[in-house]
């Protein structure tokens, strides 16, 4: 470096140091920057969630994953799970409690019509069958399936097949009327008197047997003075506070007769 003289390897390695250029003037200009392969395709399903997932393994191992097309263009076949049948639905609403037969009727009339709408829908699938989800055509009415038989057995209505199951039911002991009447009110009589407990019975098709009635009836004050002390505790102050209370047993279904005795103090006679 003799007489100051700078190397020819230096203003190749700072060309930045070279009057009239800007810095990064010269260099190779930047690649495009490296995305994942989550963020570079959009998973489809569960299957193409699992190949990218494969795919971004691959890739940092150094192997080159497949295109998005060749992922979106295969035959991905997702089984679907079978539906649970009507009479596995009633046994299942009656393993929760017990119900009447018209309320259950009700229940399993919904899933029974929409099962029938769904079978007179020409791209509907059978339970067990496996959707194509990529195959051409798929969303055409009646691709990828075969035609039923014809049937000379008349279609039954949904109707009647609820109305057989719920003999079939009852045939073996799982449906009770008598087991629901007697679940209904023990869970009401702490709280209700006995005209609201006949209306609840009445909307389900169902009446109290003459034992049933009879017990009600001889504790039916017990359970409204039982009621009036959880609610008020202490007698009326006036007649607006005693229309008050009288009401609010009133709505809740006792008899006038065993309102009255209770709002006037008539426990005190009939403790003994």
């Amino acid at each position: 470096m003799a007489g100051g003289a700078i190397p020819a390897a230096i203003p190749a390695a700072i060309p930045a140091a070279i009057p009239g250029r800007h810095p990064g003037e010269g260099r190779d200009p930047p690649g495009p920057k490296r995305r994942s392969a989550r963020t570079r395709w959009a998973p489809t399903s569960v299957g193409v969630t699992r190949h990218l997932f494969r795919a971004a393994e691959g890739e940092s191992r150094g192997r080159t994953p497949p295109p998005p097309h060749a992922i979106a263009g295969r035959s991905l076949t997702i089984p679907v799970k079978p539906k649970l049948s009507l009479k596995g639905r009633g046994l299942q609403y009656l393993a929760q409690r017990e119900h009447s037969r018209s309320e259950l009727r009700q229940k399993l009339l919904r899933h029974a019509r929409a099962e029938a709408a769904a079978a007179c829908h020409p791209a509907a699938c059978h339970p067990g069958e496996s959707r194509d989800l990529h195959r051409p055509g798929f969303d055409l009415p009646g691709a990828g399936q075969a035609e039923p038989p014809p049937s000379d057995t008349p279609a039954t209505s949904p109707e009647d097949t609820v109305d057989a199951i719920l003999d079939w039911l009852q045939a073996h002991r799982y449906l009770s009327e008598e087991r629901f009447v007697e679940s209904r009110v023990h869970a009401r009589a702490s709280r209700y008197g006995n005209l609201r407990i006949r209306q609840e019975l009445a909307q389900h098709g169902v009446t109290l047997s003459a034992e049933e009635a009879r017990s009600l009836k001889d504790s039916e004050f017990a359970r409204a003075r039982d009621v009036w002390r959880r609610k008020f505790g202490e007698p009326p102050a006036d007649a607006a506070d005693r229309a008050r209370q009288m009401r609010f047993l009133g709505g809740r279904g006792f008899s006038p007769e065993v309102i009255r005795r209770v709002v006037q103090g008539g426990s005190s006679a009939d403790d003994d």
